[in-house]
């Protein structure tokens, strides 16, 4: 995570997270990052990250949540995927844990996230999973956050 914290910003923000992930290769992890190209290569533990559409009204630069079980395609030519999310937010998901009284924070929820063809990075999000009505169109970011190699002093050369 160390470029995403090596910003201006006093944190790492969501757009630094789709910055950072969009940027690393695919075949081997760079600063700690591996790119993701495929949903059905996604794991628990992997981060989905996008930059806020240009559509949504908000302060925030977009979303982080990170991927709690395997995706699972929703249609026969694999251009829905539903995923089981865990996230921080005031809008909850499909299928969310958050309380109704109070909605805000932290909890688990369901995304269905789109893709333009197989193998392809998504292109747009749906918040409540199944129950989506409207997609948001951005580009979104599949990324693993992967340990970086030792340096030749933390192996003793």
């Amino acid at each position: 995570m160390r470029r995403c914290c090596a910003t201006t910003a006093a944190a790492a923000v969501a757009s630094d997270f789709h910055d950072v992930i969009t940027a690393s290769p695919v075949d081997h992890p760079r600063d700690g990052w591996l790119r993701i190209t495929r949903m059905q290569d996604l794991r628990p533990g992997d981060v989905i990250a996008w930059r806020r559409p240009p559509t949504v009204v908000s302060r925030n630069t977009g979303h982080v949540a990170f991927v709690q079980e395997a995706p699972r395609r929703i249609d026969p030519e694999g251009r829905r995927w539903l995923v089981r999310i865990a996230d921080a937010t005031s809008i909850p998901h499909g299928n969310d844990t958050r309380p109704r009284q109070h909605p805000s924070g932290f909890g688990y929820g369901t995304l269905t996230l789109f893709v333009e063809t197989q193998g392809a990075d998504p292109t747009a999000y749906g918040w409540y999973g199944l129950n989506t009505r409207i997609d948001f169109r951005t580009h979104i970011a599949l990324g693993r956050g992967c340990a970086p190699a030792a340096s030749r002093r933390d192996r003793g050369v």
